[in-house]
């Protein structure tokens, strides 16, 4: 069985590729907001507690300031994967090879490309949605394949089945 595919992306849909590819844990981003929410808290309790002592003096003000320092840059740890999931999406889309018609075929040995095939146990991560199906390999090159890039429905279907049955993500 042979499945054959072309298009061209959409700005839209290959940012939106990059974006899930590209987005954080939600471990690490959770202890990001929490680390956020602690400094908030201790910058607030820390200013009530001044004001209600009789208001600040020099080293209460630097010490303040430093605390808003550190609230600032938590605040950017937490804003930066996604500020760079959006720089390198742009990057990204820029490059006039992204942006040209793509075909191939996909077949049992897996996804072929004009000459070059990756075969199915060379991709590592797979990353499913309605319209969108974006392989991994290890090294962290992408294959997209939107839905429209198949000429009918029963294709989409039967692709989408190989994928499921032949992309294996070790756990």
């Amino acid at each position: 069985m042979e499945i054959e595919f072309q298009g061209q992306y959409t700005k839209e849909e290959y940012l939106r590729a990059i974006r899930i590819i590209g987005k954080p844990s939600k471990w690490g981003m959770a202890l990001r907001i929490l680390f956020l929410l602690l400094s908030v808290g201790l910058v607030i309790y820390y200013a009530v507690t001044t004001i209600q002592g009789g208001g600040f003096t020099g080293s209460e003000t630097s010490r303040l300031v430093r605390y808003l320092i550190t609230m600032s840059i938590l605040g950017y740890l937490v804003a930066k994967p996604y500020l760079d999931i959006r720089a390198t999406a742009a990057k990204l889309w820029n490059d006039p090879l992204v942006q040209r018609p793509v075909s191939g075929r996909v077949d049992s040995l897996g996804v072929t490309y004009e000459n070059y095939t990756q075969n199915w146990d060379g991709f590592a991560y797979k990353f499913l949605t309605d319209d969108l199906v974006i392989l991994m390999t290890t090294d962290r090159t992408m294959s997209l394949l939107p839905r429209h890039f198949f000429r009918a429905e029963s294709d989409w279907r039967m692709f989408r089945q190989l994928v499921d049955q032949c992309v294996i993500v070790a756990k």
